[in-house]
């Protein structure tokens, strides 16, 4: 059996048994039998499959993501973009942010593992682009980009003035190969950009 707790059902912490404090409250919520028989942190609509038995597995991922555009980007062609990735990621609850650097794209997106994947295929048959390198995908127990359903910060040559140490990596389109190399400066650039914004 899969099941998931939305902010609106559970308070910050998950259920261990009578001896939580919250354990009342979950029981007039949930039902006895679907509180969860261990503890673990419920951040940011933090999702969790259940087993038959009611214990949850935490399925959390953090995916990271470059492609290349077939042509540069119009502002409406970006908007449609981000449009369409909000439609999608409200429901499932994936979370991220999108960077578009001179017809080149770096993207993170997490949530349920199974939500993510299906986002994923749904990129991938994008038309808009290609040469699909993932980064990174990580297991997570918090989101780092839980702000938007989808982010998105367009690379300017500004950028690169304020980050120096960073801008091989964007000043003409995401460098793949350059970022692969270093470990982590995926995941901080993003983290960059999203405190810019």
């Amino acid at each position: 059996m899969e099941g998931k707790l939305s902010l609106e059902q559970a308070p910050m912490i998950a259920y261990a048994g009578a001896g939580c404090p919250h354990y009342n409250h979950a029981e007039k919520l949930i039902g006895r039998r679907n509180i969860p028989s261990v503890c673990a942190a419920f951040e940011g609509g933090l999702q969790f499959r259940y087993h038959p038995h009611g214990e949850p597995i935490m399925s959390m991922i953090q995916l990271i993501y470059v492609s290349t555009a077939n042509h540069l980007l119009s502002e409406l062609e970006i908007r449609q973009i981000l449009d369409s990735s909000i439609r999608h990621n409200t429901p499932q609850e994936v979370t991220g942010l999108l960077l578009y650097s001179d017809g080149s794209f770096m993207q993170v997106l997490e949530g349920d593992e199974a939500a993510v994947n299906e986002t994923m295929s749904r990129i991938e048959r994008d038309p808009l682009h290609h040469g699909i390198i993932v980064l990174e995908r990580t297991t997570v127990t918090s989101r780092e980009f839980g702000t938007w359903a989808m982010g998105f910060h367009g690379v300017t040559t500004a950028d690169a003035t304020k980050w120096p140490a960073y801008a091989p990596f964007f000043e003409s389109g995401f460098d793949a190969k350059a970022i692969d190399a270093k470990s982590g400066v995926a995941l901080d650039i993003l983290h960059h950009f999203a405190q810019a914004d």
